[in-house]
């Protein structure tokens, strides 16, 4: 069983020891065998049907399969090939064990599949108790990838601009992902929820599109089985990805942990007396919102509501003041969005800016974001940013309706300084409005004063369950930590980048801490991770701070200090206007090239270059800068950059190409003079593995950085075609 079970059972709780004696003692009396506690054999969703087991390294090392059944019954497990399954009534088995489940009815049992073929099997379970064989069919031995991080990982192949081709492609049963059912939890988790699937028909198209393209471009190299074990969500920083234990090593992370979780124990005590105050405030002021409000979205919110003047809708241009001359209240406000065929069946970002009041927010009459006492907005307005799905984002036109109650002032939708668009679509200009209803305004004398002063504060807003420490790790990793693995894949940062210089501790304590989980596997267990890709307006300042450029840096960083570890440059993938590049294929490929290098290296008849162009070393000379490069086989290269390029690759909009150097043979490098100003610098490939660069405004050089920007421009590659990994020669010292 795994170590927290052993804990468990070693350190058991007095209520435990309690139901043991119980049943113990209905045992003794002949209870047990009359079937008063008999438990079925089970074995957890990720041992269902299609499974693909990962191969044992060897005998010594067996796969782990486990399940609960009555406590005390004898557990045999029995692997056997399928064809011969339903040709024979005692078919030769290809792996077989027995186990024992515990005073719980838990039970672990361990296979040696370092020789079984790759089936397909059928999984029998057995027991003295359970009147009939368990059974689980299709089931292949192979290797499992884990993998995890946030939504660029978790982005479905049909979503990916590969899926034309490959949804077209013939069913492939020997590369198969275990679907899971994502739920944070603040506690681990035994199990998970899910099922597997085959790369085939519409499941395809379900898959992860990197570890799908990973997994092919593998295949394609070796022959074996392939297994996914899918475990990312969207949006989410690394923290929830740690366990509680990983947090331990660094003061700082721990605190922060500490802070977070204490916020969440409090917050139901706190959340309770601020309603309590809230109702009790606008009731004795009247100053309510209506009781109907939920059924109002069919007058005001519908598509098909009429919206002329002689029923009260009237134009107004947002961001302004409120429609209802600055009483408070309740107000709507509606937009028709056109929503042009490249933009169909994608997600939609709404950037709102600040909504002052509680706010419900549809689409198309669904309600999509909605605060209420219930759930309050943060004390300070900030900026809203909701993200709608594909599947709500059809062509033609769209009505965004937004309904804000404020008690005490006008009710007011977006700011000037903030972003207010619904993808690339400006929302500034006309909007419609119409008043629900208005409040007597709460003008400056004694009484209305103290109405103000006594309007109850809400509790400090809590990170959503996805965010919070450890929470993805109980739920979707620790359930799988028993489920033997050939190594993790995880593209993850995009929810770190305004703190690079925490994660730069964070990311190798959770490599370490899920190694350590994982131990039954390899103690070395591979991790190769993405490097994240360009994203935002292109540069242009080379001056410009980039906290993106910065997450690179420590993610590079990881990959140079810790073992068996590996990136994925995705520098020269990303596109301007979204944050979800649809070239996934390059991105597995990437990955594969890793573990066909490292994992697969004894396999691999020419292990495949895994990185491109990496900084070496800087020498100055005068006004001129050389810069030595490693992974240069073969020599650098130079590409040719477009005239033009697409911000967002689903869209129609061309755009030229911004220059920073036109004259330079590289485009990328930056100089910092010893006055401290950074310029763009000329640069071009000198030798090998050299690259001389200079500027006439930096006549005393002192540091270079290279695709140093959230979007940078950069050229330089090798002859791989990977593209140089960006780097900086100021790293602070105190970092």
């Amino acid at each position: 069983m795994r170590t927290l079970l052993h804990q468990s059972i070693r350190h058991p709780a007095p209520a435990i020891i309690s139901m043991v004696a119980a049943a113990l003692t209905l045992a003794s009396d002949g209870l047990l065998d009359s079937g008063l506690l008999r438990a079925d054999i089970t074995l957890p969703p990720i041992f269902s049907d299609h499974a693909l087991l990962q191969r044992s390294p060897s005998p010594t090392k067996p796969t782990a399969i486990w399940g609960t059944a009555t406590p005390g019954e004898h557990i045999t497990l029995t692997l056997v090939d399928a064809l011969a399954t339903a040709s024979h009534a005692h078919p030769t088995p290809h792996a077989q064990t027995s186990t024992q489940a515990d005073v719980r009815g838990r039970w672990q049992a361990n296979l040696d599949l370092s020789v079984t073929p790759e089936g397909p099997h059928t999984l029998i379970v057995t027991g003295d108790v359970t009147p009939q064989p368990l059974t689980r069919s299709d089931i292949l031995i192979g290797d499992v990838w884990l993998c995890s991080g946030q939504s660029n990982m978790a982005w479905r192949l049909h979503e990916a601009d590969s899926a034309p081709t490959e949804l077209a492609r013939p069913a492939n049963p020997r590369l198969r992902q275990f679907l899971t059912v994502k739920k944070p939890l603040p506690f681990p988790a035994d199990t998970i929820d899910g099922r597997w699937i085959v790369a085939d028909g519409a499941d395809r198209g379900l898959f992860t599109a990197i570890g799908y393209h990973f997994a092919d471009a593998v295949q394609n190299q070796l022959d074996r089985p392939l297994g996914l074990l899918d475990a990312s969500v969207g949006g989410t920083p690394i923290e929830p990805w740690m366990s509680l234990a990983a947090f331990e090593p660094d003061p700082d992370l721990r605190a922060m942990r500490d802070r977070t979780l204490q916020r969440v124990a409090d917050h139901p005590a706190q959340q309770a007396a601020y309603l309590k105050n809230y109702y009790s405030w606008a009731a004795r002021h009247d100053r309510t919102d209506s009781p109907d409000r939920r059924l109002r979205p069919k007058t005001f919110a519908h598509p098909r509501v009429q919206t002329t003047l002689a029923n009260g809708w009237t134009p107004i241009t947002l961001p302004s003041a409120s429609a209802s001359k600055n009483a408070p209240g309740a107000i709507w406000f509606r937009k028709t969005i056109h929503v042009a065929p490249a933009m169909a069946s994608l997600y939609l970002v709404l950037q709102l800016g600040e909504i002052h009041g509680f706010h419900a927010i549809y689409w198309n009459g669904k309600l999509v974001s909605e605060t209420t006492p219930e759930n309050p907005p943060p004390p300070q307005p900030r900026p809203v940013r909701i993200t709608l799905p594909a599947a709500d984002i059809t062509e033609g036109d769209a009505i965004l309706a937004i309904r804000i109650f404020n008690p005490l002032d006008a009710p007011a939708l977006g700011t000037a300084s903030t972003a207010f668009q619904a993808g690339p679509i400006s929302l500034t200009g006309e909007w419609l409005a119409k008043t629900e209803f208005t409040l007597p305004p709460l003008t400056d004398n004694a009484t209305n004063s103290i109405i103000r002063a006594t309007y109850p504060s809400p509790p400090p807003s809590l990170p959503p369950a996805n965010d919070r420490p450890a929470y993805l790790f109980n739920a979707l990793v620790h359930p799988l930590t028993g489920y033997a693995i050939r190594g993790i894949l995880w593209y993850q940062g995009e929810s770190n980048t305004t703190r690079a210089a925490q994660y730069a501790r964070a990311f190798p304590l959770l490599i370490a801490d899920w190694r350590a989980r994982w131990s039954h596997s390899r103690s070395d267990l591979p991790f190769y991770f993405c490097q994240l890709a360009a994203y935002g307006p292109i540069a242009r300042d080379p001056a410009a701070d980039s906290a993106w450029a910065a997450l690179r840096e420590a993610q590079t960083r990881t990959a140079a200090t810790v073992p068996h570890t590996g990136q994925a440059v995705l520098i020269d993938l990303g596109e301007e206007a979204d944050i979800h590049p649809r070239n996934k294929r390059d991105v597995g490929q990437r990955l594969a090239r890793l573990a066909l290098a490292d994992t697969y290296a004894s396999l691999s008849q020419s292990p495949p270059i895994v990185s491109g162009p990496v900084f070496r070393d800087m020498t100055i000379t005068g006004d001129t800068v050389r810069i030595r490069l490693s992974n240069t086989p073969g020599g650098l290269v130079a590409h040719p950059l477009p005239d033009t390029y697409r911000p967002r690759s689903t869209g129609a909009q061309i755009l030229p190409l911004p220059r920073n150097a036109p004259d330079s043979q590289l485009e990328g490098f930056a100089i910092r003079d010893a006055s401290g100003t950074w310029n763009w610098a000329n640069a071009r490939i000198e030798s090998s593995d050299t690259i001389v660069l200079a500027s006439p405004r930096a006549p005393h050089p002192t540091a270079v950085r290279y695709a140093w920007a959230d979007n940078p421009i950069g050229n330089l590659y090798n002859t791989a075609g990977l593209p140089a990994v960006p780097f900086r020669t100021d790293f602070p010292s105190a970092q």
